[in-house]
């Protein structure tokens, strides 16, 4: 199909969620250092009362603080997208590292 995915917000508003890159510009990196500024918390929701489990998750305004690409228009929310490919890159430059580092290692313990 050629047509993006259409989807409804909370206020009601349609939107289009596409991956393809037929459907965007402007590409550029994510900074995965953001995720570093996130704070992760466990809570109670207060409008789910009746239901007595809790969630995981982060605080939108701190999101919105740390990290505007993944802050919703409303302000209440925050897009779990942006901050999964922060991760993702966040992953990617550690494994560089991760992989510089074991080299450095076996250099280290050949030498002896």
């Amino acid at each position: 199909s050629n047509s993006a995915n259409t989807h409804t917000n909370s206020g009601g508003g349609m939107f289009r969620s596409t991956s393809s890159g037929v459907y965007k510009t402007d590409l550029e990196p994510v900074d995965g250092d953001v995720v570093l500024a996130l704070r992760p918390v466990a809570f109670t929701s207060k409008h789910l009362a009746d239901w007595d489990g809790r969630y995981a998750g982060f605080i939108a305004e701190e999101v919105e603080a740390a990290f505007p690409e993944a802050s919703a228009d409303d302000g209440e929310n925050y897009d779990v997208r942006a901050i999964v490919a922060a991760l993702v890159a966040k992953v990617q430059s550690q494994h560089v590292e991760i992989l510089s580092l074991t080299d450095r290692l076996a250099a280290l313990e050949a030498a002896q």
